[in-house]
């Protein structure tokens, strides 16, 4: 079960993160470390949020790779 006080705690983490944001990116797209932290630093700063974001993803994703 998810726990969503801890869910909700790291999702204002990642907020207040320094490094890793969207806007770095936007800034500058041609900039693959910036693309790269996006992933990185959220994991770092909500990894049991994060963790569970990818959990459902990732199958998800192969399995509409396979049935395309």
């Amino acid at each position: 079960m998810i726990e969503w006080d801890k869910v909700k705690a790291e999702l204002s983490a990642l907020k207040v993160k320094e490094d890793g944001h969207v806007k770095d990116w936007l800034k500058q797209p041609w900039n693959t470390h910036h693309w790269t932290d996006i992933f990185v630093e959220s994991c770092r700063a909500a990894p049991y949020t994060m963790g569970h974001v990818w959990a459902v993803y990732l199958p998800l994703s192969i399995l509409l790779i396979l049935l395309t």
